[in-house]
């Protein structure tokens, strides 16, 4: 005996299709209320502990005086640009980027302009530079260039792998003469 099969029809498939992606939607927007909310109220406290600062210096007033401003409006956030040079060197490992591939990825990953090339190269130097040279202090990437070879090249960096350097041996080595 066998099974007689039906078949969906297909407006009704892609009604179900869409009403589940909505749902999705929604939930994706709930979610991210949620973390907003949660970062809101960081932000408070940090804010309101800012305040007990001031007061502390004598100015209570301050936070009452200081007008908001868009800091970090050009990186969508605070700590947007240090966690995208991260991630684009982290998925490029272990592969090198050098400095100037990584300000041309920045400028369109942000949608950056520049009214004049003096603006892109101290953008490059400022705030690409600064942010490379952040995560060498930190140990997260190598440096493959001398930099005091030629100022006028551009640095060559690369995610640090978990392997340790020779450097770094020689100095567990030394450390563990003592």
């Amino acid at each position: 005996m066998a099974v007689e099969r039906t078949r969906t029809p297909s407006d009704i498939k892609w009604l179900a299709n869409e009403l589940a992606a909505m749902a999705g939607e929604v939930e994706r927007i709930d979610q991210e209320v949620k973390r907003l909310q949660a970062r809101r109220r960081h932000l408070r406290g940090v804010q309101k502990a800012l305040g007990g600062v001031a007061n502390m210096l004598a100015v209570p007033q301050l936070p009452e005086v200081v007008p908001p401003v868009r800091a970090h409006a050009h990186f969508r956030e605070r700590g947007g640009l240090f966690g995208f040079v991260r991630a684009t060197l982290q998925s490029a490992h272990p592969k090198a980027v050098d400095a100037l591939t990584m300000a041309d990825l920045v400028i369109q990953h942000f949608g950056l302009t520049f009214a004049t090339p003096r603006a892109r190269q101290r953008f490059l130097h400022d705030s690409v530079g600064r942010t490379l040279n952040r995560l060498y202090q930190r140990d997260e990437v190598e440096r493959l260039h001398d930099p005091t070879a030629d100022r006028h090249l551009p640095g060559i960096w690369r995610w640090k792998a978990g392997a340790l350097t020779l450097k770094r041996l020689r100095e567990l080595s030394a450390e563990a003469e003592l």
